[in-house]
């Protein structure tokens, strides 16, 4: 509240220094201080208006996102399990066709050669092989290189102990050649041929063409591990087999869930599934950051969304702010400039706001008329006051005058006259004519001062007070009040009314003369100086009785006086012509007994200063 007062103190003060600023410069002026645009306050309208619709927004893409992370988890996790299932049933096959080949005829009469034949007969996988071997683990039958290659002793031990078939996991059937897997499985005891096992050995890439052509969701990978964690077979760089992968082994729930790095060590989230016949885990993964590219490319969309709403915001603002905003340029100008507005407006609070602005300014210079009928009626009281003192001012100097002039009739009417007379005689012409010179400043001074005004012009404030002091002590000069002036040298010059400051300074004094009149000590200080924040002060104190309590409250409202006979409207015309040129009349009690008048008045030219409490007095 108090920027807005401030900032039409400025206004008003820049149009009195300059009645024909630009526009431009008076919306400057005017709006500099006078807190935010409109266009701000209806983005943010809009703002609050689109806040809950991003909200939403974000709130839908996100749950999208979330949503599409969700299907993609779903399908890693029926993959693994699909890959399991799967797994179970080839691997189920093989040790099928393991234990019946075990326990042929052929093997138990040791006839291997029709062992052989019978395998060949037999569909089996590709470059599969077979191993006979005994207790003491020596071969008894072999196809191919077979025999040769790594060993699962504890497998082998395992099927002999429980009778059932076993599993191993990767083995290497040779250097040159393919990984492979044996399905261990016990011949049935037959006295001295106890704890025989055929071994089925084979190569892994049958696992991976298996699992190839299982249907794996885009974007994922899926692989199958054994339990010593060694990759048995894998939907893509099958070279991978037979590494094992840096991350751990799952629990040993049959399926699940978690996060883990791939061999290359990048981050990765993975779906697992448990093979019921061998031990092995299915697995399907894919990249992290492909997994969560659904809720970065939802965070990217609500920010792209959120950033084209507030860009529709601001235009929007901008657009109905300037619809809004010219037409109250418009009314501000005609106010600035004290003319009509231009009306109709397309906006209908603003016609009717421009409507109630003419009629109070008609109004308004209604009131500026009457009063300045009134202060003119005051002065001519305070001249009536005067009369007969400024009739003996003004009638000694002519007096004067007229002595003069006929002492030089006098000295230049005799015949004889001597070069010393003519000497004497100019004297005598040149002391009339400054005492006529004087008269006519006294009468020049009153009609000053009787004068309308209205005209603001640069003064010296120091001159037009001590003018105005000695005009309202006239007539109390012979009463033993005389002045004394205190004025600050060097202030700057003011800009106002003559007449109207000229009125005050009378007002004011004649008041501190009258409290003078009954005091025992008659002192009366009349004084200038800078007042800081761009304003001079004058000031006007005595040494009277003061001011009664019950009284100062109110001894600036119209037709109170402590008088008697007083109009009682002094002092209330004197602040409103002070408070009209920017400034503040105000009374505080004399240090030494009195009262002191103080009004202040802004130096032009210092409107950037700091805004002082007087402007925005005024401004209120």
């Amino acid at each position: 509240m108090a920027r807005n007062r401030c900032a039409t103190a400025r206004f008003r003060s820049a149009l009195r220094e300059d009645p024909e600023l630009p526009l431009d410069t008076l919306r400057g002026v005017a709006w500099q201080a006078a807190g935010r645009p409109l266009a701000w306050h209806l983005g943010l309208l809009c703002a609050a208006l689109l806040i809950p619709v991003i909200a939403l927004e974000a709130f839908l893409l996100v749950a999208m996102a979330t949503t599409e992370r969700a299907q993609h988890q779903a399908a890693a996790r029926e993959a693994a399990r699909r890959t399991a299932v799967v797994l179970d049933r080839r691997l189920a096959t093989l040790g099928g066709m393991a234990e019946v080949l075990a326990s042929s005829d052929h093997v138990m009469a040791d006839d291997f050669d029709a062992f052989r034949q019978r395998i060949l007969q037999l569909p089996r996988p590709t470059a599969a092989q077979f191993v006979i071997r005994d207790a003491a683990g020596q071969v008894l039958m072999a196809t191919g290189d077979a025999a040769v290659g790594d060993r699962d002793l504890d497998a082998e031990t395992a099927a002999r102990q429980t009778t059932r078939t076993q599993f191993t996991g990767v083995l290497r059937q040779s250097p040159s050649r393919e990984p492979v897997f044996a399905i261990i499985s016990p011949v049935p005891d037959q006295g001295a041929m106890r704890d025989r096992l055929l071994t089925l050995r084979v190569p892994v890439i049958e696992l991976g063409d298996l699992i190839r052509k299982e249907g794996i969701p885009p974007g994922m990978t899926a692989s199958i591990t054994d339990r010593n964690g060694t990759v048995v077979a894998r939907s893509s760089d099958g070279q991978l087999v037979g590494a094992r992968p840096a991350r751990s082994l799952p629990p040993q729930e049959p399926e699940g869930w978690q996060r883990g790095t791939d061999l290359a060590g990048r981050p990765i989230v993975l779906a697992f599934a448990r093979s019921e016949v061998a031990g092995w885990t299915a697995w399907v993964f894919m990249p992290a950051g492909a997994f969560a590219a659904p809720l970065r490319r939802s965070l990217l969309a609500s920010a792209a969304v959120a950033i084209v709403f507030a860009a529709l915001a601001a235009i929007l603002a901008m657009s109905f702010a300037r619809r809004i905003t010219r037409p109250i340029s418009r009314l501000a100008e005609a106010a600035a400039r004290g003319g009509d507005a231009a009306l109709p407006t397309p906006v209908r609070e603003v016609n009717a706001l421009a409507s109630a602005y003419g009629a109070a300014r008609r109004e308004a210079n209604r009131l500026r008329e009457a009063q300045g009928e009134l202060r003119h009626v005051a002065r001519l009281n305070e001249m009536g006051t005067l009369a007969a003192t400024l009739a003996h001012e003004i009638n000694q100097p002519l007096t004067a005058a007229a002595t003069f002039s006929e002492a030089a009739i006098r000295l230049l009417g005799t015949e004889a006259a001597q070069p010393t007379d003519l000497t004497g005689a100019r004297g005598a012409m040149r002391q009339a004519a400054d005492q006529a010179l004087h008269a006519g400043r006294i009468v020049r001074g009153l009609r000053d001062f009787l004068a309308h005004g209205g005209e603001r012009t640069s003064t010296d404030l120091n001159g037009l007070v001590r003018e105005g002091a000695s005009l309202a002590l006239a007539d109390r000069r012979n009463r033993g009040i005389s002045p004394r002036f205190a004025l600050e040298p060097a202030l700057p010059p003011v800009t106002v009314d003559r007449v109207q400051i000229a009125q005050v300074v009378v007002n004011l004094v004649r008041n501190a003369a009258d409290a003078l009149e009954a005091a025992a000590r008659r002192e009366l200080v009349v004084a200038t100086r800078h007042a800081g924040s761009g304003n001079v002060e004058v000031s006007v104190a005595d040494s009277g009785e003061g001011i009664a309590p019950e009284v100062a409250s109110r001894l600036f409202s119209p037709f109170v006086t402590t008088k008697p006979g007083g109009m009682g409207v002094g002092l209330a015309i004197a602040r409103s012509i002070v408070e009209e040129h920017g400034g503040r009349l105000e009374v505080a009690p004399n240090a030494g007994g009195g009262s002191v008048f103080r009004f202040t008045l802004p130096v032009p030219g210092l409107s950037g200063a700091p805004c002082s409490q007087e402007a925005i007095t005024h401004a209120g």
